[in-house]
């Protein structure tokens, strides 16, 4: 039902020049749909065919199958993949990578509303939301910052600034999102330091999100531009690397133990509970020990400076547990604590390592 409606649907506000300021001619995007039933996606190059289907995902407010429908939001090397069909996969084997990122176009600045995990967000809760947004960018329109694209996300803000900075950015959008977070994060909403990653998908603007069941308290809203700055201006990188300034000195760091007991049933779980963040690409024995081989390091965005051995980074369970490791001197101090950390982050779920 999805693919015949790609096409149809009202036409929608602010999507049109969504597509016109986010999807550059000559550039490759992945739209990415979650349904209720898991997520379809496709690459493409056609920038009204994109805008076409994108229009067309779940526009009735009836039709609540398609819980939010997202994009890349930085340009893809069309080199690095093995085609563009311009179409949806109902089943897709692959999604984008690291290495896929041609460059970093968009700093993404996601403020989210603190409630609970699987619900859609109050007017009040938003209203949070909103008040951390302005504060964060009148803070940097005074550090000389150029003003930002504002999207309604639906049950956020995100102010968006045009950068131009290699897809590895030795953490400079990650020292700025931290910054941000800790100046200016309340306890009714917060700066989302998660989204640093250059794969990092965001909502499309003029398209409906669907977080959790609809009611009049909490209902499913459109997303929407708010604000578009005329020209839109990019921001230095001096400017991105100055914010650093701004953050807080860093805590002496508490000693974390190499290992996290766990057993392989548990482990198993862990897998399946971050299965959209954590790919397996082998598991293999050795002696003692059962070596789960990833296809990508999830810090970094999986990006690292060196790289000593075939496989990257190992998740390594044993009779004293499970240790996190990672070829690379970049992720020599991370330990298994630290990726249940971040796993956390990323998703909002924390998991128990006790069943």
């Amino acid at each position: 039902s999805l693919r015949r409606k790609r096409f149809g649907g009202p036409p929608v506000t602010g999507l049109g020049l969504a597509v016109d300021i986010f999807f550059r001619p000559g550039e490759v995007k992945e739209l990415r749909i979650l349904t209720a039933d898991g997520v379809i996606s496709g690459f493409y190059d056609d920038r009204l065919i994109l805008g076409k289907v994108a229009k067309a995902m779940g526009q009735s407010p009836e039709d609540d199958a398609v819980k939010a429908v997202y994009w890349t939001l930085n340009p893809i090397n069309r080199s690095t993949l093995k085609f563009i069909s311009n179409d949806l996969n109902i089943r897709p084997k692959f999604a984008t990578r690291t290495h896929n990122i041609e460059k970093r176009s968009w700093l993404l600045i996601d403020i989210d509303t603190k409630r609970e995990a699987g619900t859609n967000a109050t007017d009040a809760e938003k209203a949070d939301a909103r008040t951390v947004l302005d504060t964060v960018v009148t803070f940097l329109k005074s550090k000389d910052w150029p003003d930002p694209v504002i999207v309604d996300s639906g049950n956020g803000y995100h102010a968006l600034y045009r950068i131009d900075v290699p897809a590895t950015d030795n953490d400079t959008v990650r020292n700025v999102l931290k910054t941000l977070a800790w100046k200016f994060d309340t306890p009714g909403a917060k700066v989302d330091q998660s989204v640093h990653d250059a794969v990092r998908i965001c909502k499309v603007p003029g398209t409906w999100v669907r977080k959790g069941p609809h009611s009049t308290e909490r209902p499913h809203r459109m997303s929407a531009l708010l604000s578009v700055p005329r020209p839109i201006k990019t921001v230095p990188m001096t400017s991105l690397i100055g914010i650093k300034r701004y953050a807080p000195p860093a805590p002496p760091a508490a000693p974390k133990a190499n290992s996290t007991q766990i057993n392989d049933k548990r482990l198993k779980v862990f897998f399946e509970t971050y299965a959209e963040e954590l790919t397996v690409d082998t598991v293999r024995k050795k002696g003692d020990a059962t070596h789960y081989s990833l296809a990508e390091c999830p810090f970094h965005g999986g990006a690292h400076r060196d790289q000593k051995k075939a496989h990257k980074t190992d998740i390594i369970i044993d009779k004293n547990g499970a240790r996190f490791k990672c070829f690379s001197d970049d992720c020599d101090a991370n330990k298994f604590q630290d990726l249940l950390d971040l796993m956390e982050q990323r998703t909002g779920t924390r998991f128990d390592v006790v069943d």
